[in-house]
């Protein structure tokens, strides 16, 4: 059976739940053609076969202009381009086609495709656009078949009869009990893995390494990816002030040496709008698999396994310095990224639109 994905995002841009999609759907036996937008006109239906992760996937590039795609008369050109590349392709969408973007539906029928929304887009843009973003993504969901959903917040906004689909663990990457319980007299860093932007709560990070500073505690705080210019000073400053605080740049999660990092953090500003709706971050399984809490601020994240809130940098240490109840939190950590597998994603899937 053949799925289509169209997708907003290249299929080389990793860790987002498109890319994850389309090797999961490969990994389990389904022809996965992945539609990506293309800013050069050449590109037009340049179909190629890419190994990712893996498996294959069949790519195909659908023409798209990025620059102002909020405004009324970009989005209807966009529109009508995906339509036009569509009309002039030698490639049909027959199968099951999964939407990540709206203004692809108009080559769809109602109820002919799933759609997924895997952020609260009209929150993310500027207040002027808020409003027709989120009647097309309103109308992506009421027209889908069946509409998957990152959180329960977004499912309540835009579809109460979609499903909730979370991020998932590989199942290569899941560590044992033994393992997670091993690694534990190694683990002394605190990690950030993320873009580093004005969303990061810089007050709390700042006032954790004061706290490991202050206690003469043998624990490092790192941040690793790409820093956004309006926080590299901010960034410079806390690394010049704190021994135990560190930018180590941009690289692939197990470039990091997880096995020796003792909590993932999800430090964010309530302030920033979208922030609320996140439940599962995308980097959250990487962490688990490996039986690494994460702590948060900020967002609301689901209250169970290997998530915990940060509360203030006192408690926090307090609670990662008891190695008996900090070694139970990894074993629900772990636990919780087996009951979030790739297998419980696929039976989900395949309960959809069939085997």
């Amino acid at each position: 059976m053949r799925v289509n994905i169209i997708a907003r995002d290249s299929i080389h841009d990793t860790y987002r739940v498109r890319q994850q999609l389309a090797v999961l759907l490969a990994k389990g036996g389904y022809e996965v053609v992945y539609w990506q937008p293309s800013p050069f006109f050449s590109r037009w239906n340049k179909r190629k076969r890419v190994s990712f992760r893996g498996v294959e996937v069949d790519v195909i590039s659908y023409p798209f202009i990025f620059r102002f795609n909020s405004l009324g008369l970009v989005y209807f050109l966009n529109v009508f381009l995906f339509w036009l590349a569509n009309r002039l392709s030698s490639f049909s969408f027959h199968g099951t086609s999964i939407l990540f973007v709206p203004h692809v539906i108009s080559v769809f029928r109602k109820n002919s495709y799933l759609a997924f929304i895997n952020d609260d887009f009209s929150l993310m843009a500027h207040p002027v656009f808020r409003a027709s973003i989120r009647a097309r993504y309103l109308r992506l969901a009421s027209q889908a078949k069946l509409c998957f959903f990152s959180s329960r917040r977004l499912l309540n906004k835009y579809d109460s009869e979609g499903k909730v689909f979370y991020p998932w663990s590989w199942s290569e990457e899941i560590c044992s009990d033994e393992v997670v319980l091993n690694s534990i007299p190694n683990r002394n860093r605190i990690v950030y893995w993320g873009t580093v932007g004005r969303h990061v709560n810089f007050t709390e990070l700042e006032m954790l390494a004061e706290t490991i500073t202050e206690l003469g505690l043998d624990l490092r705080v790192e941040l690793y990816g790409a820093v956004e210019p309006t926080c590299s000073n901010v960034v410079a400053d806390l690394e010049y002030r704190y021994s135990c605080f560190s930018y180590e740049g941009m690289c692939d999660f197990s470039e990091i040496k997880p096995e020796t990092i003792l909590v993932g953090l999800e430090l964010l500003r309530k302030d920033f709008d979208f922030v609320e709706k996140i439940e599962f971050p995308n980097k959250a399984p990487r962490f688990l698999s490996r039986g690494i809490p994460v702590f948060y601020s900020g967002c609301n994240l689901v209250e169970r396994g290997g998530f915990r809130a940060f509360g203030c940098s006192y408690d926090f240490i307090e609670k990662i310095q008891n190695k008996e109840d900090y070694s139970k939190l990894s074993l629900m950590a772990v636990k919780m990224a087996r009951d979030e597998s790739e297998r419980q994603r696929m039976e989900c899937l395949v309960e959809v639109f069939g085997s």
